[in-house]
């Protein structure tokens, strides 16, 4: 069922309007002039919501009365009061948000928003919202609500490239934090996009975290291994076991062992011993994970299986000895 479909009747038929012409294309502003109450209509909404035992959607009709003739401060009046009467309904807060990104009010309409994303609304209002503050230059504006059709995952390719091009504008203006936040939730719904991957890079080696921009060039190669390339898959074995074996050494040196028991334990199971230097290599990292996690059976079957494969591997007889030793006390 849509959204619409759960509204009550006299709310899904404003509702329907405003979104109407927001997916026309018209502005908040002009918009509003083509479906504008007459003062006599808004009067009758104030006295609705005022009266006794309105529900929060008298507030809501009342609120989005207000947008619509540009009156935004009282709309947003409205859509607290809305939020008074029915602290759980996911729309006043989220009627409230577009409310406050109107009137520029971002930080307080992003707490707004965090609570609708959290709820999992999802409309394409915001998704709307965004392309139109985007045509009309108002950036920040639209930046905050594709920021939170995101969130929702409601949005398309035209909306996440305008959101890129807004992070990498902060990255150049050396708004660095921001730009590498919105940079990363991007890479998350786009792994094989260069672009990000490249800015959210430089965003890191700016902040001096070499060996994160070092780890997503790697998660990006097993990526075209295992996405783009599937189809030689068996022709690129040797390729995704060493760059797992990269990665799953970076995760060690930054102590991410979970993960780099995740990539060193795949890097095995490609390999399974068919490239005999790689899986020494890919065995004996795994066996220091689970080392250092204590998980000292398995370490000692990685240990074990190195010294099978390759007798003269000090490093692992010393770490085979301490993981018995350790398990037996």
């Amino acid at each position: 069922m849509t959204l619409i479909g759960r509204l009550p009747c006299r709310f899904s038929l404003l509702f329907a309007a405003g979104l109407v012409a927001l997916v026309a294309g018209v502005s908040p502003g002009s918009a509003v002039q083509t479906t504008a109450q007459t003062d006599a209509e808004l009067e009758q909404l104030l006295r609705a919501a005022q009266s006794a035992g309105a529900d929060e959607y008298a507030w809501l009709d009342l609120g989005r009365a207000y947008l619509q003739r540009g009156m935004v401060d009282q709309a947003i009046a409205a859509f607290r009061r809305a939020v008074e009467v029915a602290p759980n309904n996911i729309l006043t807060y989220d009627w409230l948000g577009i409310a406050l990104v109107r009137k520029g009010l971002l930080h307080e309409a992003r707490e707004v928003y965090r609570r609708v994303a959290a709820h999992g609304l999802q409309t394409a209002i915001h998704l709307h919202l965004g392309d139109e503050y985007f045509d009309r230059g108002e950036l920040d504006k639209a930046e905050e609500e594709y920021r939170h059709t995101i969130a929702l995952g409601y949005c398309d390719d035209r909306a996440l490239d305008r959101y890129r091009g807004m992070a990498i504008r902060h990255l150049s203006a050396d708004r660095t934090d921001l730009a590498l936040e919105m940079l990363q939730r991007l890479l998350e719904l786009r792994p094989g996009d260069v672009e990000t991957l490249e800015g959210l890079q430089d965003a890191l080696r700016r902040k001096g975290r070499d060996d994160e921009a070092e780890i997503l060039q790697l998660r990006y190669q097993i990526w075209l291994y295992e996405v783009r390339y599937a189809i030689a898959a068996g022709r690129t074995r040797d390729e995704r076991v060493r760059v797992r074996i990269a990665l799953g050494e970076l995760y060690l040196k930054t102590q991410r062992l979970e993960e780099a028991q995740k990539v060193l334990e795949e890097a095995v199971d490609i390999n399974y011993d068919v490239n005999i230097q790689l899986a020494v290599l890919a065995r004996f990292r795994l066996g220091v994970v689970y080392y250092l996690r204590k998980m000292h059976d398995k370490a000692i079957a990685q240990f074990e299986r190195v010294l099978r494969l390759d007798p003269s591997h000090q490093e692992a007889r010393e770490y085979l000895e301490r993981a018995r030793r350790e398990r037996l006390g």
